[in-house]
């Protein structure tokens, strides 16, 4: 049943808007307003009021009733330079999977117009508002009866009654960002709320009714030219709301009936009324929003944000050095609303450099750094493309580092990390998943250690010819003889985070060349397991040869607990008949102390060698020293300061000055020949001294 009567008397006496002056920047706004509203509304639904006379059997069950009355007065309401939102929904819950709602952010803005300076607002109201509710709701399942001989039963439904009044009256809201919603869940609900308190936020939905309110400043542009507007309002309004609703079910009756059954539906009623009179709205971004929910719900509240995802793949785990490697990018947008400005970036691992890719986006590049602009990423929108990357490019090298020589092993695996991010103008509700790691192996040959290879290649074959017979079948029996020591660096203990180094003495006691030799070198912690395993190619071992091979490894900083580690070396080769042989095993221990907490437990795993020198052959050169470069520099500093002084003096005296003193020249030659003694003595001491920075 559904009464309504309604007289809207509404007088504007005077509205003007002045010519916009373009030299001044003000615009003038001048409202004059009456308005008499009288509403009535009477929402009602029944199902109830059923009767069964006299019978044998006698059974009554009613379907569920449900009243709505939804009232919005907007009245003498001035809007200046505002945005404001609407909406009123009522929609059966059954029918309901997740509502998807808009975030709050959406109806912020900036703090500036287009032309850069603040908007200004100068408001003068004068209101006069007298307002009458009568709002209600009432909701009935009961007042049933049953009257039978036998056998009565009276089961009733939910009742629910709501009502909600609101009124914003004579009010002049200026620069404020207002986002109101109410949700009137009128059965029962098993679902959640996402992203509301902050982005990624997860919040239980409960029964009845959920408001959801904030506010803050809001200093907005509205464009053109005329940050100053100068608002005058009079307004009057006469409001008077009567507004209910009512559901029922009950009130059956069974009368003289052998047996009697009452069963009555799920009653629900809700009056909203929402007064807006006499409201000045000036630099706003308003949402109102007002949604009811009939009947159970097992669907999500869900505050849409964008959530970007990307992904990084290497095509090719391992590769060697010059060749290229092909990254795989890929990306998505798995949030529930749009993402603007979107961009993806690729930070490449040294060493590496950026040759091309298919994605058909413009990219910028710096370094070796490369960004993608995508720009609008919808929800649910995904992509991929590949990149081609170039390895092997040498590294800009500071001044330090180009006077000391890289050395490292024969041949070394190095690991390399690129990295992938995504990101958006917008907050995202998970931010965990924008950025991805791709490793790739890359396998690193040393040339000098080629060359060496290719100059001695003639000791490969045997020069003497050996007389075939029922024992050697032709070929060279003789057996290589390997004999290796061991030293590390470490005089009492070392720190995880650096270096130790080992030092291998190799010699081969037979008149036969020990050919594609390797070095195995392992370390193991106190308890046996497996700390670092490498392993070097040395080449081939001269007949009577012997030398020296130094590396460092690096102790990983959170994987190395403190204890006692022992090193187990050991060296391997063929014979001229292809028979494998081995050198004794040589160990070396060293003790880590941790500077703080430490792991319980080691990863097995392999790890990089550093500063590798190899001097089995007795031809190979020298590496280069630093020495010569320090007593240079220390001769030179030392004759500048004593030039500078002397020049100094000689200025500000303008005459000779006077010999430097017997003992400060002493001094000096003592500073140099001491210089000099220490440069000397570097050359023999082994290149521990020259060891290199990790490559």
């Amino acid at each position: 049943m559904w009464k309504q009567e309604e007289t809207d008397e509404t007088e504007n006496l005077d509205v003007n808007i002045d010519e916009p002056n373009t030299q001044a920047n003000v615009v003038n706004v001048y409202n004059e307003n009456q308005a008499t509203v009288d509403n009535c509304v009477e929402v009602m639904a029944d199902t109830g009021f059923n009767v069964i006379g006299e019978s044998d059997q006698a059974i009554i069950m009613t379907g569920d009733a449900t009243a709505l009355a939804n009232v919005i007065n907007l009245v003498n309401t001035n809007i200046v330079g505002s945005k404001l939102f609407f909406v009123i929904l009522n929609i059966d819950g059954s029918l309901l999977g997740d509502l998807v709602l808009p975030a709050p952010e959406l109806f912020s803005a900036t703090d500036k117009n287009n032309t850069g300076e603040p908007v200004v607002f100068n408001i003068n109201n004068q209101n006069i508002a007298k307002i009458d509710n009568q709002v209600g709701a009432v909701a009935t399942t009961g007042n049933n009866q049953s009257n039978s001989v036998s056998d009565a039963s009276i089961e009733t439904g939910d009742a629910i009654a709501i009502s909600n009044s609101t009124s914003l009256v004579n009010l002049s809201i200026e620069k404020i960002n207002y986002y109101n919603l109410t949700i009137n869940n009128l059965g029962l609900s098993s679902g959640l709320i996402y992203n509301w308190l902050v982005p990624g936020s997860v919040d239980r939905m409960w029964s009845g009714t959920t408001n959801f309110t904030t506010q803050g400043l809001n200093n907005q542009s509205i464009g053109g030219a005329n940050p100053t507007w100068n608002v005058d309002n009079y307004n009057w309004a006469d409001i008077k709301n009567t507004v209910s609703a009512q559901a029922n079910t009950g009130g059956n009756q069974i009368k003289d009936a052998k047996t009697a059954n009452i069963k009555t539906g799920m009653a629900t009623a809700v009056s909203n009324l929402t007064n807006l009179v006499n409201l000045s709205l000036s630099g706003n971004n308003w949402f109102y929003g007002l949604i009811n929910i009939i009947g159970d719900w097992a669907g999500n509240t869900i505050f849409a944000y964008p959530d970007l995802v990307v992904g990084l793949k290497s095509i090719e785990d391992v590769v060697e050095e010059g060749e290229t490697i092909i990254y795989n990018l890929s990306f998505a947008n798995n949030g529930y609303d749009n993402s603007f400005a979107t961009e993806l970036e690729l930070f490449l691992p040294e060493g590496t450099r950026y040759l091309s890719d298919n994605s058909g986006f413009g990219h910028k590049l710096s370094g070796r750094n490369i960004s993608w602009l995508i720009g609008e990423l919808t929800a649910g929108q995904q992509g991929n493309f590949q990149i081609e990357i170039e390895t092997g490019i040498e590294p800009e090298l500071t001044w330090w580092q180009k006077l000391v020589p890289k050395a490292i092993a024969a041949q070394s695996e190095i690991e390399v990390s690129a990295r992938a991010v995504a990101k958006t103008s917008q907050l995202e509700s998970d931010t965990g998943n924008n950025s991805a790691v791709a490793k790739t192996k890359i396998i690193i040959w040393d040339d000098d250690e080629i060359e060496y290879q290719y100059e001695h290649e003639e000791e490969y074959e045997y020069q003497e010819e050996v007389e075939p017979n029922e024992f050697n079948d032709g070929v060279d029996q003789r057996q290589p003889i390997l004999e290796i020591e061991s030293e590390n660096n470490v005089a009492d203990f070392v720190y995880p985070g650096d270096i130790v180094t080992f030092k291998i003495e190799v010699k081969n006691k037979a008149d036969v060349p020990a050919l594609d030799a390797y070095l195995i070198h392992e370390i193991f912690d106190e308890v046996g397991n497996l700390y670092r395993s490498n392993e070097l190619d040395i080449g081939q071992i001269g007949a009577y040869k012997s030398g020296n091979i130094y590396f460092g490894v690096p102790l990983t900083p959170d994987e190395t607990p403190e204890g006692i580690y022992t090193s187990q070396t050991t060296i391997y080769a063929y014979a001229i008949n292809d028979n494998e042989i081995e050198s004794n095993q040589v160990t070396t221990e060293f003790k880590v102390k941790n500077k703080g907490s430490s792991k319980e437990t080691l990863p097995k795993t392999t790890g990089d060698l550093l500063g590798i020198t190899d001097s089995v052959c007795q031809d190979c050169d020298d590496k280069f020293d630093l020495w010569p470069y320090i007593l240079l520099f220390t001769q030179s500093a030392l004759w500048t300061y004593y030039q500078s002084n002397k020049w100094v003096k000689e200025a500000k005296n303008k005459r000779k000055p006077k010999a430097m003193p017997k003992r400060a020249v002493e001094i000096l030659f003592f500073i140099l020949i001491l210089a000099s003694l220490i440069w000397s003595a570097s050359f023999l001491l082994p290149p521990l001294f020259r060891l290199q920075p990790r490559l």
